[in-house]
């Protein structure tokens, strides 16, 4: 019974956001990976994922350094 996922980019930014729908009552589940999302079923109303853990690719910039666009036109 998943109520809210939340994707977060490191392990302070899952517990912290865990953490405060947990005081409030929620069943709250942080997993470390992807495969552990199955693992625990649906039984979590929240569940926090840390996305550097489960090795997804970085999202490249759209603008910035390193960017595409942030190469010169010749």
């Amino acid at each position: 019974m998943n109520e809210l996922a939340i994707i977060a980019d490191d392990l302070t930014g899952a517990t912290d956001s865990g953490v405060q729908f947990a005081r409030r009552g929620f069943d709250t589940q942080v997993v470390l990976h992807a495969e552990e999302v199955s693992a625990i079923g649906r039984n979590s109303e929240i569940i926090c994922w840390i996305r550097t853990a489960g090795r997804l690719p970085q999202a490249r910039p759209t603008s910035g350094p390193g960017s595409p666009r942030s190469k010169s036109r010749g």
